[in-house]
C-alpha cells in the first residue's frame, strides 16, 4: 500500500533559473517609472493647455476691448468689420465654454472670466460716459453765455 506521505526526492530539488524575489522587485519599479512618466506627461499637457487658454483669453479680451473702444458708428461699419466682431465674440464665448468643461480648470472658470471681462468693460463704458457727460455739462453754460 502506498503511503500518502511518501516523498519523492524530485519534489525537493531546487529549480534552476527561477528568481521570484528579483522578478517581484523589478516589476514594481518598472511600473513606478511608467506611472511617473505618465504623470509628468499629464502635468506637462495640463500646463500647456493653461498657457494656451491664457494666451487665447488675453488675445480675445484685447480684441473685445478694441471693439468697445472703436468709435466707428454702426451705420459706417462694413461687412468685414461686422463679421470680425461677430467672430471675436463667438471665439471668446467658445473659449469660456472650453474652460467650463475642462476638468483641470476650476469650476466655472470660463464663465467667471467672461463675467470679469464684461464687468471691466462696463466700468470702462461708465467712465467714458461720465467724461462725456461732464464735457457736455461744461459746454451748456458756455453756449448760454454767447
Amino acid at each position: 500500500m502506498d503511503n500518502f506521505f511518501d516523498e519523492d526526492e524530485n519534489d525537493f530539488k531546487p529549480k534552476k533559473g527561477l528568481k521570484i524575489s528579483q522578478s517581484k522587485t523589478v516589476a514594481p519599479n518598472a511600473n513606478k517609472k511608467k506611472i511617473e512618466e505618465n504623470f509628468h506627461q499629464q502635468v506637462e499637457e495640463i500646463e500647456k493647455n493653461k498657457k494656451e487658454y491664457q494666451s487665447d483669453l488675453n488675445y480675445l479680451s484685447t480684441q473685445v476691448i478694441r471693439m468697445i473702444q472703436d468709435k466707428t458708428l454702426a451705420r459706417n461699419k462694413n461687412n468685414l468689420q461686422k463679421d470680425n466682431e461677430k467672430s471675436n465674440l463667438e471665439q471668446i464665448v467658445n473659449l469660456a465654454r472650453e474652460l467650463d468643461i475642462d476638468e483641470n480648470e476650476p469650476i466655472n472658470a470660463g464663465s467667471i472670466s467672461l463675467i470679469t471681462l464684461i464687468l471691466a468693460l462696463s466700468l470702462k463704458q461708465r467712465d467714458r460716459l461720465n467724461e462725456l457727460e461732464f464735457e457736455v455739462s461744461q459746454l451748456k453754460p458756455a453756449s448760454k453765455e454767447k
